[in-house]
């Protein structure tokens, strides 16, 4: 690995797993090992691996999962890391496309929105936008979300 993780900081890793992204390279184990490190010290109080396995049981039961959710499956209160989530959420992101999962995020959601897996605008636009910077194709924001639901509750169901 010509960078070592541990070394660097959440900002320079959020800088070497853009360039990643960029060029093509999220399949390399170094690509991983930046966002391991990232997640952890970007937002520490979350846990992607606690966050993932929330994420799969929910998807295992085919229910959407709150954000308040994922806070308490890290035993932290919303509150505390609510302007972090969306910094969280990407990092799994990262790591599901790296990992050739569905994009697990799509079936995190409003409190409100537990029942459709509808998602708020911003939510949806940060998702999608997500979803770009790893080179997927996203025109139909909307279709592309309940695509990704889809795949996530299939994919819990076979894990």
């Amino acid at each position: 690995m010509a960078i070592d993780p541990s070394a660097q900081s959440a900002e320079q890793l959020s800088t070497l797993i853009q360039r990643y992204q960029e060029r093509g390279l999220t399949d390399r184990a170094e690509y991983a090992a930046y966002v391991e490190a990232y997640a952890a010290k970007a937002v520490p109080k979350l846990k992607l691996d606690t966050t993932i396995s929330a994420i799969r049981e929910a998807a295992r039961m085919k229910q959407f999962i709150s954000y308040g959710d994922l806070a308490s499956s890290n035993s932290v209160e919303w509150s505390s890391v609510r302007r972090l989530m969306p910094k969280h959420l990407d990092s799994i992101l990262w790591k599901c496309h790296h990992l050739g999962w569905p994009l697990i995020t799509a079936i995190v959601v409003n409190k409100q929105h537990l029942q459709t897996g509808a998602m708020e605008m911003e939510s949806l636009a940060g998702f999608s936008e997500g979803a770009r910077r790893l080179g997927v194709s996203v025109t139909d924001e909307p279709s592309f979300l309940q695509q990704q639901q889809k795949l996530t509750f299939d994919w819990a169901s076979e894990t």
